[in-house]
């Protein structure tokens, strides 16, 4: 990599773009959890987030896999980090909302549903 694209690369990590092996990773992860392989997309969502932690998109979706196997506790976790990055994400404040009522903890819920 020459000087010009690690400038590139860097600036893109700036302003929160994935980089294009973070890219790639999303890309079968979404092939595995649309084909029902969730093992295999956790895998690939885990390995996107060791390549670039603060992903939103793999985090999120991880969340998910956690909240359909019954781990409402990690959907939790996951979709609250997806929240505090991006406070106006409707769709994060409703899927900890569902995390939430799931460990019936409706008063909480009810916070995020309003958002």
């Amino acid at each position: 990599m020459n000087r010009k694209e690690r400038r590139r690369a860097k600036a893109r990590r700036k302003a929160g773009a994935p980089g294009a092996e973070a890219i790639q990773l999303l890309e079968l992860a979404s092939q595995h959890h649309q084909a029902g392989r969730l093992s295999d997309a956790e895998d690939c969502y885990r390995k996107v987030l060791r390549v670039d932690p603060e992903n939103t998109i793999a985090t999120h979706l991880l969340g998910g896999i956690a909240y359909q196997n019954g781990d409402y506790q990690a959907a939790e976790d996951l979709f609250r980090k997806v929240v505090k990055s991006n406070p106006g994400d409707a769709d994060a404040h409703n899927h900890l909302g569902n995390a939430l009522t799931a460990q019936d903890r409706a008063g909480e819920a009810i916070e995020h549903y309003t958002k």
